[in-house]
């Protein structure tokens, strides 16, 4: 089996959109798997979706997938789904960090930033010697 075409993996790109909407929504394993199986004799719908599980076997004449191997095609394909997606939310916070460092360089390079504030700055937080004479005199 070679790599996929433009077109195959367009295919499968809906299909695990499709698995991850139907996880989504609450839908069993078994029916992910069922629905979009390849063989029309499982699926059911009762057609053969595109680049559905066990598409290689059904081009070969070959028996449908178990319910067993349906599930496990069904979770690693919703995996799959996540994981890329996961890989292009990484790239494009990655552009995004690179994006707002330009803005905040570019933002900050006539920046002065201004004098410190004194030491006893707000007022209510140095101790004065008054209260401070009060509170050991009450103690």
């Amino acid at each position: 089996m070679g790599r996929p075409t433009q077109a195959a993996r367009a295919a499968i790109t809906q299909r695990r959109t499709d698995a991850v909407d139907l996880k989504l929504a609450g839908v069993d394993w078994l029916t992910i798997g069922r629905k979009l199986a390849a063989d029309p004799a499982v699926n059911s719908d009762g057609i053969a979706y595109p680049q559905g599980y066990g598409i290689e076997a059904y081009r070969r004449g070959g028996e449908p997938p178990s319910d067993a191997r349906l599930i496990e095609i069904a979770c690693k394909d919703v995996s799959k789904a996540l994981a890329e997606r996961s890989t292009v939310l990484d790239e494009s916070t990655d552009d995004l960090r690179k994006l707002m460092a330009e803005r905040w360089n570019g933002f900050s390079s006539g920046y002065t930033a201004p004098p410190p504030a004194p030491a006893t700055w707000p007022p209510w937080t140095a101790p004065s010697a008054s209260s401070s004479a009060a509170a050991t005199s009450s103690a």
